[in-house]
């Protein structure tokens, strides 16, 4: 880790301590706005940086304590919960601190208890951190205590969530746990008599029922079971109902990741696999996310589907059935790599390499590929951690033998090939997605023998194994890329085809360890500037909108901004105008907030790693001293272009003492534009040159903009029903209807004092609804409205 990265880490660190420190030391000379402002700061400081666990105590015994709520009042403590983003494992005391502390007012006797809305954030909490918290038999002794938690109904669904978690890991908690220690009949009862009040409770029913029809129950659970199971016939969960928060889950393995590197002083991750505290959280985790999967497959409205795809599978290939191994003891046993290799002494794995692969694409059905940022960030050990046992035995196989077997098939039955051996494809492509290796026979069955408008394309998994072809430097790789051109300039191809050529990348960035391979960067990039290149002349500046091929180009671009700075090549960042205007210029809010966020990410290409090298960093050494002002000017003129028509209303400007130019638009193109729509606002007006354009450019901004208006209206709304206006705003936003609204009504004037302060909260929503390019690049390039933001959070 570089010494600039690691002395930015340590100033955050050291800002974050002593802002705890604020609160930890408030008492009743302290200042109320200072408190709100301090834990303001940590919410945006925090989710990057994380807390440790001492941190973390103080926190919680600030939320928790009932006597300080002059200083601390309900507000702050709900938001104070929310940056409890701790990078250290917590323990049992902290769990039983939590969960002590719910509680209803007529049940307590100690006097005031907290407010229900902080319980209600608190538990929520918990079902999202579940995965970071060091278990041990301790959980499972308060299962009771926790039941008993059950009639508080706002944290009731909650509650219910966190003892289904538990009951699923108990065996690799406990190996002598049995959930009848913990049921019995009145539980039972009492659960059936709460589902018909509550039905946030189905999930724990469903699951309790699963266990009850286990053969080593006591048989007084069956007189209660059937209550149960009237209503698990008679109900489904919807499906993913057990899932994890994405976002909070991204957070602390970034903040994890970010700790054990800058105490290790590396930018790698194989060293944190040393530590152990870090090696229990990539475990809890994996076992966190099977145990999600098997969950939503087991009990989800998704499982009557695949036991019914598998059934059909089983009369079209084979006779054994890799599921009923796995369901030969309680199947609710069975869920983790390790539960299940306790009892694969049991099980007959076939030899056979074709029904192996078969047996894997029924397997897959109880398997799900990380679909969160886990991946991205962990990458090589999760891209290679076997989460089926059948994984491992296909793994141990000789690969030369498998290939030869490979090159049979595909010699002997290529040109037979049919939808009955799609399973095959499965299966093979199940296995090169834990291996990351192509067999060499496939990969040239891939480019050599089939023809990509084949119809049996679909069958052999064409596009989903492209990902996996093998590295090859530039010239080499030329030749592969020549016949996948044709793919990318196809408006029926070239979506699946952008996937394909971004999961290519990636792979070989996880496979090609050394990462300071002059040439390994070259064909990366060569690779990046083809693709922009065929797209550029295939699909832009067309009559025809293509907006589904943009949309996947704007997907496609994400690959980049996983690249480390010094490898990525400046030409391949500040995209050509006639892309970035076509993407711009169109009526899709996806595509324009894409443009944002890529040019938002230049910007800090230029700011954090161009202005640090002497030059223009080794990638770009060929890049000419002319091209690379060409290049800076060009990127400048996008973020004032931008900026200038989303939020300045100065659309189109353009003048020597700005970076701006207008689109590149001719002068008068715009004045005739401008004019057009100065007309249809006042038809009087004859053909003279006195028009007061700067009154019309606000026409043009977000606030206008097709792209945007049903959203923004939408949020609006919200803002209005949320506050109950007596009036609403009628039209587009603009700071006459604005001014307007305060001065005809007391409850808008309440709400909003200036017109800067509702674009902020717009600005916000937007964010919240997904759409953070726009407003990440507006905060970034405009000093105005940061000062602006600043001013409004001091209110």
């Amino acid at each position: 880790m570089d010494s600039g990265r690691r002395a930015k880490i340590q100033r955050y660190y050291d800002f974050i301590d002593s802002s705890i420190e604020v609160l930890r030391t408030a008492n009743e000379k302290s200042d109320t706005y200072s408190i709100k402002e301090t834990v303001r700061e940590l919410q945006l400081v925090v989710p990057k940086y994380g807390i440790s666990l001492s941190q973390f105590k103080i926190l919680l015994n600030v939320v928790l304590d009932t006597t300080n709520t002059r200083l601390f009042t309900n507000s702050i403590k709900c938001r104070i919960v929310k940056i409890w983003h701790c990078y250290e494992l917590l323990d049992f005391d902290v769990f039983l601190c939590i969960i002590s502390s719910l509680k209803l007012s007529t049940f307590s006797n100690e006097g005031t208890t907290i407010h229900p809305k902080i319980q209600t954030n608190m538990s929520k909490w918990l079902v999202s951190n579940f995965f970071n918290f060091r278990l041990g038999k301790d959980y499972l002794r308060i299962l009771p205590f926790l039941y008993n938690m059950l009639p508080i109904g706002y944290i009731r669904g909650h509650i219910s969530i966190i003892i289904v978690y538990l009951i699923q890991l108990s065996s690799q908690i406990d190996e002598s746990f049995n959930i009848k220690f913990f049921l019995n009949a009145s539980r039972i009862i009492y659960l059936t008599e709460l589902y018909e009040k509550d039905k946030s409770v189905l999930p724990l029913v469903t699951v309790i029922h699963s266990y009850l029809q286990g053969k080593d129950n006591l048989p007084l659970f069956d007189t209660y079971r059937y209550k149960l199971e009237e209503i698990v016939e008679n109900e489904r969960l919807p499906k993913d109902v057990f899932k994890a928060d994405h976002q909070v889950l991204e957070s602390l393995v970034d903040v994890k990741v970010q700790y054990y590197q800058f105490n290790q002083n590396t930018d790698t991750m194989s060293p944190l696999m040393e530590i152990e505290d870090f090696q229990e959280f990539y475990y809890n985790l994996q076992d966190f996310n099977q145990m999600l999967e098997y969950l939503n497959l087991r009990y989800g409205v998704s499982a009557a589907g695949h036991r019914y795809k598998r059934k059909k599978l089983d009369e079209l290939t084979f006779d054994i059935n890799t599921i009923d191994m796995l369901t030969s003891r309680s199947v609710a046993d069975c869920y983790t790599i390790p539960a299940y290799l306790q009892h694969l002494d049991n099980i007959s794995v076939p030899r056979q390499m074709g029904l192996l692969l078969y047996q894997i694409d029924d397997f897959s059905h109880y398997k799900v590929q990380p679909s969160f940022k886990v991946t991205e960030t962990l990458g090589l050990f999760v891209q290679f951690y076997p989460k089926l046992p059948l994984y491992t035995a296909l793994l141990q196989l000789d690969y030369q033998e498998l290939n030869k077997w490979m090159e049979v098939v595909l010699g002997e039955e290529g040109q037979k090939l049919n939808p009955a051996h799609e399973p095959l494809f499965n299966g093979l492509l199940e296995l090169t997605r834990i291996s990351l290796v192509l067999l060499p026979a496939l990969e040239e069955f891939l480019l050599s023998g089939l023809q990509p408008e084949d119809p049996i394309i679909g069958t052999v998994k064409f596009y989903e194994f492209l990902p996996y072809l093998a590295y090859r430097p530039w010239l080499q790789f030329v030749p592969i890329y020549e016949k996948l051109r044709p793919l990318l300039k196809n408006s029926g191809s070239v979506s699946r085809a952008l996937e394909s050529t971004s999961g290519l990348i990636s792979n070989w960035c996880i496979v090609q360890t050394p990462h300071e391979d002059e040439e390994f960067w070259k064909t990366v990039n060569n690779l990046i500037e083809n693709v922009i290149s065929d797209f550029t002349e295939s699909f832009c500046g067309q009559a025809n909108q293509f907006t589904e091929c943009k949309l996947s180009f704007v997907r496609f671009l994400r690959v980049v901004y996983r690249i480390d700075y010094e490898h990525l090549r400046l030409s391949n960042l500040v995209l050509p105008p006639v892309v970035l205007y076509d993407l711009y210029f169109s009526s899709n809010s996806a595509l324009i907030d894409g443009v944002c966020r890529h040019v938002t990410f230049c910007r800090r290409y230029y700011a954090n790693f161009l202005s640090t090298q002497q030059g223009h960093g080794a990638i770009n050494s060929d890049l000419t001293h002319a091209t690379f002002s060409m290049l800076k000017n060009l990127h400048n003129s996008y973020v004032m272009d931008l900026c200038n028509i989303v939020w300045r209303d100065k659309a189109f400007d353009k003048n020597e003492k700005s970076t701006a130019k207008g689109f590149m638009l001719p002068y008068a193109l715009t004045t005739k534009m401008l004019k057009q729509r100065y007309h249809h606002y006042d038809s009087s007006f004859d053909d003279r040159e006195d028009y007061d354009f700067d009154s019309i450019k606000k026409d043009f901004d977000v606030f206008y903009a097709p792209a945007y208006s049903s959203l923004i209206t939408d949020i609006i709304h919200r803002l209005e029903d949320h506050n109950g206006v007596d009036i609403r705003l009628a039209g587009p936003l603009n700071e006459s209807e604005f001014n307007r609204l305060i001065s005809n009504s007391e409850q808008w004037y309440d709400m909003y004092s200036d017109y800067d302060y509702l674009r902020l909260d717009i600005l916000e929503k937007l964010a919240d609804m997904g759409f953070d390019g726009l407003p990440g690049l507006l905060h970034s390039s405009l000093k105005s409205l940061s000062i602006k933001l600043k001013t409004r959070n001091k209110y």
